[in-house]
């Protein structure tokens, strides 16, 4: 199994690459020996890749673009073509929670943005590259969130936008599997991106475990879900939310300590 865990220098696409998951992703791959073509909108992100490279890869390349632009997938598409013959993955992690507003309050243009951002970029990005990772006989990993599979208050557009990850990532791996081409989702439950003074105590006590994960803890899901040592996986969303989902209501972790 480990040997399937190598990808001995073949390329890796990765949106929403310059923090959080997208970032810890990169740097999962890159320890993978996977070719990182790291995409995020950050107008000085190929700098930031410039001076981290142990987290992107010596080899690893930085895209500027907005992948819920049709034209700039596009450009992505014909700059990656002409680099690699193919892709052994694609992973899609942009995303956007938006305003915290109820359905009454919200506005449409704030509606569509979120799910521009968060769902339409997945079906850009991967309309473009299929024939691409059809060459490898590659995967594609979305990363979701619970907030697909429980309400959120005041995230409808965020909650509905994940939710259709889950469901574009099940119609995809049903059309492509033929090919031999795999597509998953991932879950992700509360994650430290930030600092863990502006936790939430409401969030960390959600999980039975007590505490956000690491964004590494969601990347080593992801590498291995593009890997082929996830061979028989495919059109599945996989919960990673230290059981945050496995129960009702908040856990008393000072009850339950002895």
């Amino acid at each position: 199994m480990l040997s399937q865990l190598n990808f001995n220098g073949q390329a890796i696409v990765v949106t929403g690459a310059a923090h959080g998951i997208g970032r810890a992703t990169c740097a999962v791959l890159t320890e993978m020996n996977a070719r990182v073509y790291a995409i995020d909108i950050r107008p000085d992100f190929e700098e930031t890749v410039d001076n981290d490279r142990n987290t992107y890869g010596q080899n690893g390349v930085a895209i500027v673009a907005d992948v819920s632009a049709e034209d700039q997938v596009s450009s992505i598409r014909d700059r990656i073509e002409s680099e690699v013959e193919s892709l052994a993955a694609v992973v899609n992690v942009v995303g956007a929670e938006g305003n915290r507003q109820a359905v009454r309050d919200m506005a449409l243009s704030e509606w569509s943005r979120v799910i521009e951002i968060s769902l339409t970029s997945m079906f850009l990005m991967s309309r473009a590259l299929l024939p691409l990772v059809e060459r490898a006989t590659g995967s594609f990993v979305n990363v979701a969130s619970t907030h697909a599979l429980v309400g959120l208050p005041l995230g409808n557009a965020y909650s509905t936008a994940k939710a259709g990850v889950i469901g574009f990532t099940r119609q995809l791996a049903t059309e492509v599997g033929s090919s031999g081409v795999r597509a998953n989702s991932v879950c992700p439950g509360p994650v430290d991106t930030q600092s863990p003074s502006g936790h939430n105590p409401e969030s960390v006590m959600s999980t039975v475990l007590g505490r956000f994960a690491d964004a590494s803890e969601i990347a080593n899901l992801i590498g291995f879900l593009a890997s082929p040592a996830s061979s028989f996986m495919t059109g599945t969303a996989v919960v990673v939310d230290g059981g945050q989902t496995a129960h009702r209501g908040l856990v008393d972790l000072s009850r339950l300590r002895r």
